[in-house]
């Protein structure tokens, strides 16, 4: 075991939580899958508290995103033009399917690629109250947690498993590459099907 695991795992076993919670919370979804991931394939962190954790990681994220927009400093600061034409067009298109079915807008959102913060300040500035909003964002947290989750610990059970059986770390790698491969064709299908959908 090198010294870079061998530290990682000494502040894991010190922070469990505390890593668990800031894992998700700053690196957003990759790292939560990361985290996942780890979890099974060493064992060191109970998938319970992984997911907790990161539950917890996303609504606090999305009650930030959900109040940034009607800060006095979010009106201030000046944005770039490119930005601000690209935010218009996704907030106006949000727009029409929060009219349509705000649960169901607020679970899709956790999967729509780059557009899940723009999908919350969307919701905001649609003069949603906080009370109406905090019970979809811990839906569609639990929701989205749950399926990071299971994907990210599969992964590491299947590396694991690959490992023991073909006593090859080469082709667990391989195993690994692949099924990232395949998790970003999906994700990039399920972005473009779900938007399609929803604009229906």
């Amino acid at each position: 075991m090198g010294y870079l695991e061998s530290f990682l795992l000494f502040v894991i076993d010190k922070n469990p939580f505390l890593i668990a919670f800031l894992v998700p919370l700053i690196g957003g979804e990759p790292f939560f899958v990361a985290l996942a991931f780890f979890a099974g394939a060493s064992g060191t962190l109970p998938l319970w508290l992984i997911f907790i954790s990161g539950t917890l990681a996303d609504i606090l994220d999305d009650i930030f995103w959900f109040y940034v927009p009607r800060g006095k400093i979010f009106r201030k600061i000046r944005i770039p033009g490119f930005i601000k034409q690209f935010f218009k067009k996704e907030s106006y298109q949000f727009r029409k399917i929060e009219h349509k079915d705000l649960p169901l807008f607020m679970i899709m959102s956790k999967f729509l690629v780059g557009t899940r913060n723009i999908a919350i300040m969307s919701v905001s500035l649609n003069k949603i109250s906080f009370r109406k909003f905090i019970p979809y964002s811990i839906l569609s947290a639990f929701i989205w947690s749950t399926i990071v989750v299971a994907v990210g610990w599969s992964a590491g059970k299947g590396f694991v498993l690959v490992k023991e059986i073909f006593d090859s770390t080469r082709l667990a790698i391989t195993f690994m590459i692949l099924f990232v491969v395949v998790l970003i064709i999906l994700r990039h299908h399920t972005h473009h099907h779900v938007k399609k959908k929803l604009m229906k």
